[in-house]
């Protein structure tokens, strides 16, 4: 696609810490393309000033530090170029394409980036409405889309004017921009309901001007959004915790570095029973540095089809397969071998029994035999006996039982004869 021969220059911030929010954005995005086919991106604000024109510029370097085509769109047609943060000096853009007045490769601009470009919002518009339900913007968005990578539209925000809507309805994806001390969950709420009312694909939410020292400590927490210290809250109680429970998006939830799998660079797919673990492209790897990025590991066999590998790998792909099946599950039982278990159950040799009985001399005997004797005449019954002699050796407890037994028979003789004598001294 042929453009004009202006180019602009745009800057990458040099904070290590945001520009890895960044990455870690460009790698949600990446995994929306490959899983779903998303090229076209809408980044549009829950409210006004919470720096989605920042988000979307350092968003769409960060594709093209990746080598993928990229081309950032300024959609807010209702504002002069003087106020702009990019392109204040371009007067003609979307508008004017929108409108016929001028083709689509005429608009876009080149950057000091080799593989994006820009394509500024043109002259302000009396009636934007009408330009955007022309048959144009969706020519428009087709043609960006077929020819580049990926398409990120920086709009203004939802509750600012009904363009991000219609720019919503057209696109693959919309992501919401809150800001972490300004935007309430009612906002949050409100402006994912009017996205559900047209229909358009909401896939995330990204939390900006989030302090550094929270977002390291954030890092480790997964219950991210649940958690009040993130959203000033303005809206009543039962308002919040009804837009806490709609805005948590299963499987789809954005923000400046938030990765679900706790995972740096990567993302982490369910495929039957198969982990897979995808970083970014080759070119991003020459970006970010290889110590970034994980080793390239040879899959295993079992771990999956070729239909499974065929809808992650390409050539431009690592993959890390991990095998979760039945047979890495008996490769670790394995590791258990008899002869641990035959170390272990030798460890009770016969000399060990031979000192255990030993310590029963016998005059230990003796007083188990005596203390035997008593708890059986005072009414122990005759289990408690067996439990205590467990491993006397037969002989002692045949001692033990004709013992006990010759002192019942003793007793009740000699109970029986005071009874016969006094019964005998009773008669007389």
């Amino acid at each position: 696609m042929s453009m004009n021969n202006k180019v602009l220059d745009i800057y990458r911030p040099k904070n290590e810490t945001l520009n890895d929010a960044f990455d870690r954005f460009v790698v949600k995005i990446h995994h929306q393309n490959r899983m779903y086919g998303h090229k076209t991106f809408v980044l549009t604000g829950c409210e006004p000033m919470v720096g989605t024109t920042t988000i979307s510029i350092n968003v769409a370097i960060s594709l093209a530090m990746s080598g993928l085509k990229t081309i950032l769109i300024d959609g807010d047609l209702r504002k002069d170029g003087k106020f702009k943060r990019l392109g204040d000096t371009l007067e003609m853009g979307l508008s004017d394409v929108l409108s016929g007045n001028m083709d689509l490769a005429s608009a876009i601009c080149a950057t000091n980036y080799i593989t994006l470009d820009y394509l500024p919002s043109g002259i302000k518009d009396e009636n934007p409405v009408g330009l955007l339900y022309s048959p144009n913007l969706d020519k428009v968005i087709q043609s960006l889309a077929e020819y580049y990578d990926y398409v990120i539209f920086d709009l203004p925000s939802a509750n600012a004017a009904i363009d991000s809507n219609i720019f919503a309805s057209k696109v693959d994806a919309v992501i919401l921009v809150a800001g972490q001390n300004s935007t309430s969950t009612l906002q949050i709420k409100n402006a994912k309901n009017e996205l559900e009312k047209i229909a358009a694909n909401l896939v995330g939410i990204v939390f900006n001007n989030v302090d550094s020292r929270e977002y390291r400590n954030y890092m480790k927490n997964y219950d991210y959004f649940n958690k009040e210290k993130f959203i000033n809250i303005k809206a009543s109680k039962e308002e919040e915790e009804e837009a806490i429970s709609n805005v948590v998006l299963e499987d789809s939830a954005f923000d400046l570095g938030y990765d679900q799998y706790k995972d740096d660079n990567i993302e982490t797919h369910k495929v039957d029973d198969v982990n897979v673990e995808i970083p970014l492209g080759q070119e991003y790897v020459n970006t970010v540095g290889e110590e970034y990025v994980e080793p390239f590991v040879e899959p295993t066999e079992q771990a999956y089809t070729d239909e499974q590998m065929e809808q992650y790998v390409n050539e431009d792909v690592y993959a890390t397969v991990y095998d979760t099946s039945e047979n890495a599950a008996d490769s670790v039982m394995n590791s258990v071998e008899n002869n641990i278990v035959d170390e272990a159950a030798g460890e009770v040799e016969d000399n060990i029994v031979d000192d255990i009985v030993g310590t029963v001399d016998d005059n230990i005997v003796d007083n188990i035999i005596n203390n035997v004797v008593d708890e059986v005449v005072g009414g122990v019954e005759d289990n408690i006996v067996d439990e205590v002699v467990v491993g006397v050796e037969d002989n002692i407890v045949d001692e033990v039982v004709e013992d006990i037994i010759e002192n019942i028979i003793a007793d009740e003789l000699v109970e029986n004869t005071e009874n016969n004598t006094e019964d005998d001294g009773v008669k007389e």
